[in-house]
């Protein structure tokens, strides 16, 4: 686990690619529209910020999503209030970048992690080409207020978890501590890593053999730090932290906020009746297939190696076994317990990380196969799938969020009849913008659910007053439908009105505009 010396080729090469990143998306955000739970999460963030700062503290208690871990929003009201943001297009669009950011970080962290436990620049910027160029998560990484923002902080702590296993130094301590207790106030399940944390260090602190208080003192300071900087971060745990963490975990294994029709594999199904395949199938139909290649032979690798030559005596192949225990636990645990999962795979985004290093794995044992031309067509193969994913990602933005592999396209097509393609919301912000550079006049607009409103509020000043923003379609011109339209699945496309307009990507519909008079 050499970290080799500092900055090689492949270091350089990876901080141009992060900053690259970093300029492209800061003016690439303003291409994504706003989605369901933009607005809603910056409401349960201003409850949560009214509560500390005692303006209000009744509407945290009393607020349906007060268990929702709240520190990304908190810091988000933050940015809005020390930058006087006031207009709705300012706001979101500031919010929007502040994701990207933290989600390039945790890019950042994730070459780290992969350079310190592969001790190799190449492996690590593979794993973080994997990581990045996947369509869906490029998109993703712009506007998803909880999903890949918690991607993130697993990927911090889990870096820090290496960190500490590798030296039992007070910093490492508190820097895990801190990185648990982020990932926790995102969302509960990061508890895990508190026994994660427990079991590594014993096991791979031989010491505690002979010093057994030595190393329990430091694992009781971690736990202490730990709860104490998720009250800190999370208001609601000042009523009682272990009181509030059950009923927190209660409220959000049960949670049906929405219980509409979901559309899948050309069935529609009850939110809350999903079949327990769902999130795996999701997964093999929205990553591009070299990920679920290198996975699997990545995964097949590590058990063998296990089983046949007791690796986990490694520290390397200890954690890449950790990761695919961190990998498939979300997956199984959730189809056993028939929890909530709807709108793809992005409540279970966390585990791509854990998917890319174990397929990372797979790319180094690649390297070690002696058939030089073997090497050579299995790495290209690879290098040609990440320049596919980049050509999808130009090809298709700003909707990398409706990504299908091509063995989805190809097996499963029509695609748009058989999966929600922009349940998002997204694409609202395309329509809207399509229908102001078609007319001179301000346009009377009706639109089928709550995405297409935020959208109309929060354009920019100088195109908000082109739009006449309808309660329903009697007085109406047009009528904008990403076709998540929950009272006529399976018959989504049955719209008022005629087709005027209709917005593809990979030749599925995305968004349709019908004009009524």
């Amino acid at each position: 686990m050499e970290s080799g010396k500092r900055f090689t080729l492949p270091d350089r090469i990876a901080g141009l690619i992060i900053l690259s990143y970093l300029i492209i998306g800061f003016f690439a955000v303003a291409d994504y529209g706003l989605n369901w739970d933009d607005s809603f999460q910056r409401d349960n963030g201003l409850n949560n910020w009214k509560y500390l700062s005692g303006e209000d503290r009744h509407l945290l208690p009393a607020s349906l999503d007060r268990y929702h871990g709240p520190v990304v929003e908190l810091m988000m009201i933050g940015m809005e209030k020390a930058l006087h943001l006031d207009d709705k297009h300012d706001i979101f669009l500031a919010r929007h970048r502040f994701c990207f950011i933290l989600y390039m970080l945790g890019v950042l962290v994730f070459y780290l992690l992969c350079r310190r436990l592969f001790g190799s620049g190449w492996l690590a910027l593979t794993g973080m080409l994997l990581l990045i160029l996947a369509p869906r998560m490029f998109g993703e990484a712009f506007y998803n207020p909880k999903d890949t923002p918690f991607l993130a902080a697993n990927i911090f702590a889990f870096f820090t978890l290496l960190l500490l296993c590798s030296s039992l130094a007070w910093r490492y301590v508190i820097l895990h501590a801190f990185t648990c207790a982020f990932a926790i106030d995102i969302r509960i399940v990061a508890l895990l890593f508190i026994p994660v944390t427990i079991i590594a260090v014993f096991y791979y602190h031989e010491m505690w053999q002979r010093q057994r208080r030595y190393l329990t003192i430091r694992l009781v300071v971690y736990a202490v730090f730990c709860l104490g900087m998720m009250v800190c971060m999370w208001p609601i745990l000042t009523l009682g932290p272990f009181t509030q963490l059950y009923l927190a975990y209660h409220q959000l294994s049960h949670y049906v906020a929405w219980n509409g029709l979901v559309k899948y594999l050309g069935t529609c199904y009850r939110a809350a009746a999903l079949p327990w395949h769902y999130h795996w199938v999701y997964i093999l139909v929205t990553l591009p297939e070299t990920r679920t290649v290198l996975f699997i032979s990545g995964a097949g690798m590590i058990l063998y190696d296990f089983i046949r030559h007791r690796a986990w005596r490694d520290i390397r192949m200890g954690f890449l076994f950790i990761s695919l225990f961190f990998a498939l636990f979300p997956l199984v645990f959730r189809s056993l317990s028939h929890a909530i999962v709807l709108d793809g795979w992005r409540h279970v985004y966390y585990i791509y990380p854990y998917l890319v290093l174990i397929g990372v794995y797979a790319v180094a044992r690649i390297l070690t196969i002696h058939s030089a031309a073997l090497r050579f067509i299995l790495l290209g193969c690879i290098g040609l799938s990440l320049a596919d994913d980049m050509s999808q990602i130009i090809s298709m933005h700003p909707f990398e969020n409706v990504y299908f592999n091509h063995t989805a396209l190809y097996a499963l097509k029509p695609v748009d009849e058989k999966f929600e393609i922009d349940y998002w919301g997204l694409s609202y912000r395309q329509g809207l913008a399509y229908l102001i550079s078609h007319h001179t006049a301000p346009v009377k607009v009706a639109v089928k659910n709550y995405p297409g409103m935020l959208n109309a509020q929060a354009l920019p000043p100088s195109e908000r007053v082109a739009i006449e923003l309808m309660p329903d379609t009697a007085g109406a011109d047009y009528f904008l439908t990403t076709y998540r339209d929950a009272d006529k699945c399976p018959g989504s496309y049955l719209q008022p009105g005629r087709a005027y307009h209709i917005i593809r990507a990979q030749g599925n519909k995305v968004m349709g505009i019908y004009k009524l008079h």
